[in-house]
């Protein structure tokens, strides 16, 4: 079996999805004022460097579980569906990335730190076969502010492993360091558009790095090999 683990957001998405939806349901009153800011703070010390990605990770997560705290699942995804357009974000290349990969006979896997409940709706609109993603806690269907499984750097390690233990072939796409523990498992692997120190770092791996005009051409000159 062939097996491609990708990374989500900025991957295969542009941004943060998990982002774009929280800043969407302040707007509209859903959760209370000043997420954004908080968010664009942590952001903005990660982009400057005064954090490294795994704070930044922890930190965002904290501040997400203080505004979900109390709110329904079945309220959160009802909004996903009818208010948060996800089409928006897609990067135009996705879907016939994923096709690309399957019709070579990859199974692919989503591996991200994106909500497991923008995944679902993200494998509605890409096809991609199966996901891994971060899960609030939930109380009968209330949100405790605590999380049941987060896909962190040490999770992503984890999770490719154990996914590549009876494979054939295999490939991987992520755009920061956090994506290295899928990419240092894989035979191919691509590092898409890489933001801050990941550029230099993947030159030293040996990653190919790819961006939004030739993400396709690179694919299928990769598996043709």
């Amino acid at each position: 079996m062939n097996i491609a683990i990708l990374d989500y957001d900025n991957t295969l998405s542009e941004g943060y999805s998990r982002y774009e939806l929280g800043f969407l349901m302040e707007e509209k009153g859903l959760i209370e004022h000043g997420l954004r800011e908080e968010i664009e703070e942590v952001q903005g010390n990660y982009e400057q460097g005064y954090i490294d990605y795994n704070t930044k990770f922890r930190d965002d997560k904290k501040i997400f579980g203080r505004y979900y705290e109390g709110l329904k699942r079945t309220d959160i995804v009802r909004f996903v569906r009818e208010e948060f357009d996800m089409t928006k974000l897609l990067f135009p290349w996705s879907k016939k990335f994923i096709s690309i990969l399957k019709d070579n006979g990859y199974l692919t896997i989503v591996v991200s730190g994106c909500w497991d409940f923008l995944l679902e709706e993200a494998q509605d609109l890409l096809d991609f076969d199966s996901f891994f993603g971060t899960e609030f806690h939930f109380d009968e269907n209330i949100a405790t502010g605590d999380f049941t499984t987060i896909i962190d750097e040490n999770k992503k390690r984890s999770v490719t492993k154990s996914l590549l233990q009876t494979t054939e072939k295999t490939f991987g796409m992520g755009d920061s360091v956090a994506d290295f523990e899928i990419l240092d498992q894989v035979d191919i692997s691509f590092l898409y558009e890489p933001k801050y120190d990941a550029e230099e770092l993947a030159k030293k791996r040996n990653y190919l790095i790819v961006n939004r005009d030739n993400v396709l051409d690179r694919l299928n000159e990769a598996l043709a090999d």
